[in-house]
């Protein structure tokens, strides 16, 4: 596999884990930089606080949120093999300028696709965080 293609395959992976973890709109992930990641020593591990910037999300309230020691390894493992571009972003296009939300999305459908993976022909984000908010609709929301 060439370097490209496992950058954007690397992506995908580091997409999803953080929808998974977060239920977080397209908007505030894909703009992520890696300033946004802080790993904190935690007894035998790391474990990672993603913090989300007002300016990129919708409600404009920045918002922190701690991972699980498991997926903050996975992060940390996913982070090594994406390369480091000067304005710090996760997810570029190319040239190393951000992705716009419908390149974003396309992006996804097609690896998806790659992958044999069924989604939704509308838009993958909306089903994801529907399903995320609904499986943990029973927790209570207070830390």
């Amino acid at each position: 596999m060439d370097t490209a293609a496992a950058v954007r395959w690397t992506r995908l992976a580091l997409t999803l884990l953080i929808v998974d973890v977060t239920g977080e709109r397209i908007g505030g992930v894909r703009q992520l930089r890696r300033s946004n990641l802080q790993f904190v020593q935690r007894g035998a591990g790391r474990k990672l606080k993603l913090t989300f910037r007002g300016d990129t999300l919708k409600g404009a309230r920045q918002r922190t949120i701690p991972f699980p020691l498991k997926e903050s390894r996975l992060v940390s493992e996913l982070l090594v093999e994406l390369p480091v571009i000067g304005n710090g972003l996760l997810f570029t296009n190319a040239k190393g300028m951000p992705m716009s939300t419908d390149a974003f999305i396309e992006e996804l459908h097609e690896l998806a696709k790659a992958a044999q993976v069924e989604l939704t022909p509308d838009s993958v984000w909306h089903g994801a965080r529907v399903t995320w908010a609904t499986e943990r609709r029973h927790l209570d929301p207070r830390p």
